[in-house]
């Protein structure tokens, strides 16, 4: 029987399958390799320990804390990780088919190709940070959650609810937002490159230095949209819906925006050096402090 305190004890390669070690302190202890199917972890504290490409099948993690733990290519299927602490853990190209998340912390977790659901990512109590890539979330509702920080790259969130979310310096990269709902969302540096938002909703949203290059912008609503220090150059602008938008410092060097309207918008202390707006509206517009040197007009 194994001492309750097994902190940095070597696990590597054992075959322990169905093995009890709930409550056990296995801090940077390492299990890379191991075979522990079915394994009961539960509550155990296996902060920093080694789970590479460890066989967790149908493990019991409910309650057990994985701070920084390393589990790249570890095999955790059908495993339970209810209320499970992941903060800052590594597991990429892991397996975690069919395996609980409620209730789990993933914030700064790295799930980079690692396949999930979107009920599993939903399901966790907090996202703040993490790492996902190729999941569809279409359809979901992530209203109101804390996404500060998080990373996500060629996922879907196709007709998505993100109305209110806090999305500071977050990541969205080759994403299809298309018809999702980003409606009050409060922004500051997020970067949609390469992504599409035909469709989507920025109504009311707040925009901080937010990144728009190459993104596809055909009927994106921006009504009452708050844009600062926003760089919109190689953005087809003139696609998307602009009521009430406002656009103060913003980027528009070079930008093409032939028969655009900003009728009516606030565009205070913004840049249009060198653009092309050959037929643009910009009646009852702010236009305090812009720049229009050898701008097309």
């Amino acid at each position: 029987m194994l001492p309750q305190v097994c902190d940095g004890v070597s696990f590597d390669g054992v075959a322990a399958a169905g093995i009890d070690l709930s409550g056990r302190l296995l801090r940077r202890a390492s299990l890379a390799g191991a075979v522990l199917e079915g394994a009961n972890l539960s509550e155990c504290r296996l902060d920093e320990a080694n789970l590479e490409q460890a066989k967790l099948a149908g493990a019991r993690l409910t309650d057990a804390v994985l701070y920084q733990a390393q589990g790249a290519g570890a095999d955790l299927a059908g495993a339970q990780l209810d209320r499970a602490s992941l903060v800052a853990a590594v597991l990429t190209n892991a397996s975690l088919a069919g395996a609980s998340l409620a209730g789990a912390d993933l914030r700064w977790a790295d799930l980079t190709d690692t396949p999930l659901s979107a009920r599993q990512v939903v399901g966790a109590s907090d996202l703040q940070a993490a790492t996902i890539t190729g999941i569809d979330f279409s359809g979901a509702d992530l209203s109101g959650r804390s996404l500060h920080s998080n990373g996500f790259a060629n996922c879907r969130f196709v007709g998505a609810n993100l109305s209110k979310t806090m999305l500071h310096a977050a990541r969205f990269i080759n994403c299809d937002l298309s018809g999702a709902s980003l409606a009050g969302s409060d922004q500051g540096d997020t970067d949609f490159r390469g992504s599409n938002l035909t469709g989507a909703d920025f109504s009311d949203a707040k925009l901080l230095r937010g990144e728009f290059a190459g993104v596809a912008l055909s009927g994106t609503r921006f009504c009452r949209t708050r844009f600062e220090h926003t760089v919109f150059a190689d953005v087809k602008l003139g696609e998307a819906v602009l009521e009430e938008a406002v656009f103060f410092k913003c980027e528009l060097e070079a930008a093409k925006l032939p028969g655009i309207s900003f009728a009516g918008l606030d565009m205070t202390h913004s840049r249009f050096v060198s653009a092309d707006l050959q037929g643009a509206n910009f009646s009852s517009a702010i236009l305090t402090g812009c720049d229009f040197g050898e701008a097309n007009l």
